[in-house]
């Protein structure tokens, strides 16, 4: 859901558009993208595409999947065929299991069928997705957008054309593991998050010339701040 909501908000995109100063020079990026109303598509409904279905459900996105079966136990629309899926959709999860079985299974049609307005995101095994096929459609214009955190021939941080790296329209991240909640159950005690609106104030002021004067804040519970 993080990768989905990033390309829908453009939340690392715009990031970069603030750090790299082109706001002041070159005014508001693009609007960002509701998920609301959105047909969102997964393929694989296993635990984790069941977990993703919940979740965009919250959201207000509209769900149907593809599996090798009908499940009983949803009323989600159900595809036979990636293919179709991907023409029925506007975003495609792709979080079936890797392997033999599925390899280039979201294949150069699948992509061309999510279309220059549809998103990928894929939290599978890298061999899942025909990689020169994504990386072609996203350079051609004929995918909207991908958030990706797994790979299998390329590595983002120097494979692939340099304008699909730095078009914007990829998301790439490195895979992470749960680290549980903030209990740390499953992981280290995460440790506490503190914001210094001072320090925050004076790196903005600092990268944004023209930026006006101190941030105004409000005392919150707990000793904090509220920008």
């Amino acid at each position: 859901m993080a990768l989905l909501l990033d390309v829908a908000r453009c939340v690392t995109r715009n990031d970069r558009y603030v750090r790299q100063g082109r706001w002041p020079k070159q005014g508001d990026p693009p609007l960002a993208h509701s998920l609301i109303g959105r047909r969102l598509g997964i393929l694989g409904l296993g635990r984790i595409g069941r977990r993703v279905a919940e979740m965009a459900s919250a959201f207000g996105m509209q769900i149907a999947y593809c599996a090798r079966s009908r499940k009983a136990d949803v009323d989600y629309a159900w595809y036979d065929d990636p293919a179709k899926l991907a023409a029925a959709v506007d975003c495609l999860v792709v979080s079936c299991v890797g392997g033999p079985t599925t390899a280039g299974l979201v294949s150069r049609e699948v992509i061309e069928a999510l279309g220059p307005k549809g998103w990928l995101i894929s939290i599978a095994r890298g061999s899942v997705v025909d990689e020169d096929a994504l990386v072609d459609a996203l350079v051609g214009g004929r995918l909207g957008a991908a958030g990706l955190d797994v790979f299998f021939g390329r590595d983002p941080r120097r494979d692939g054309p340099a304008d699909a790296r730095q078009s914007g329209r990829p998301l790439f991240r490195p895979a992470a593991a749960d680290a549980g909640d903030l209990s740390g159950r499953s992981g280290d005690p995460m440790p506490a998050l503190h914001f210094d609106p001072d320090r925050l104030a004076g790196y903005l002021k600092a990268r944004l010339p023209g930026l006006g004067g101190p941030m105004p804040v409000e005392p919150i519970a707990g000793g904090q701040s509220n920008p």
